[in-house]
Parts: C-alpha cells; structure tokens; sequence
C-alpha cells in the first residue's frame, strides 16, 4: 500500500505479474482487464479507436480520399527481416538507416525463442528496444511505412 495525493492505493503484485508471464509476452493470451481498460479510454478518447483500425489496417475510403487531397501517405504496419548487415548490430544503427535513409520507422521487434539458454521459452514482441541492443538473424522488425517507400525503394 502506498500513498497519493493523500489518498491510500492498495497495490497487489500479483494483479500485475502477468505481464511477465512468457504465454503473455509471445501474445498468446488475452487479460480480459487490459481489454476493460482499452475500452474505458476509447470512450472517453474515441482517437485510440482510430490508431487501432490503422494498425490493422482499416481505411475507410473517406479517409483514403482526403490522405491523397491532402498529400498524406497513410503508413502502415509491417514486419520485416533484419537486412544481413544489420546482424550483429545495435537495434539504434538499423533505426538510424532506416528513418534517416529510408523513411521507414522501426517501432519493435519480434523475437525469436532463445536457445543459448540465457532467456526466453517463447517468441515476443520488444517494442521501442534499447538503442543498445544487438540485433539477431531470427529477428523481425515491426516497421511502420508509405506504400510510396515500399514501391520506390
């Protein structure tokens, strides 16, 4: 229990510690109270809605309409492989290429199981890496691009 603003908050760590949980960070279970909470906010913030639809993908066609009156390219979510060069390399070298010389912005990984024995049971999602960590074969990136970059490019 700790306090805020003179007011008692009960904390339970076990409420909590699925987060750490491999089957929750592979993204192989759903906590029903994350959803309650998603829910609660799109109600009073109808914006996390729309971020929602375009990372899966929804664009209605008013949408698409005004990005081209306006001269926006909608980005979209994609994963891709680390490029052979990055291998071995700082996930901040692959963002700096990428955003800087490529107009695509890494937001994540996903990685692979560990067989060195130092980690991981099960594949997860990292997202926004330390700038420090080092890239593997296995890895794919979580990158946000124009369909302009992947058709110039």
């Amino acid at each position: 229990m700790f306090r805020t603003h003179s007011k008692a908050v009960r904390t339970d760590a076990a409420v909590d510690d699925f987060i750490y949980a491999p089957v929750f960070a592979a993204g192989r279970v759903l906590v029903a109270s994350m959803l309650d909470s998603i829910l609660f906010q799109t109600f009073h913030n109808s914006s996390i809605l729309n971020i929602f639809k375009l990372m899966c993908g929804v664009r209605y066609l008013r949408n698409v309409e005004l990005d081209k009156h306006l001269g926006v390219d909608p980005s979209y979510l994609c994963l891709i492989g680390v490029p052979p060069e990055y291998m071995g390399q700082t996930f901040a070298s692959l963002y700096r290429e990428l955003a800087l010389n490529q107009g695509i912005v890494p937001i994540g990984l996903l990685r692979d199981t560990d067989f060195t024995g130092a980690g991981n049971k099960l594949p997860f999602v990292f997202t926004n890496p330390p700038a420090s960590l080092l890239l593997r074969e296995s890895d794919l990136v979580y990158v946000l691009f124009t369909s302009v970059t992947s058709t110039e490019r």
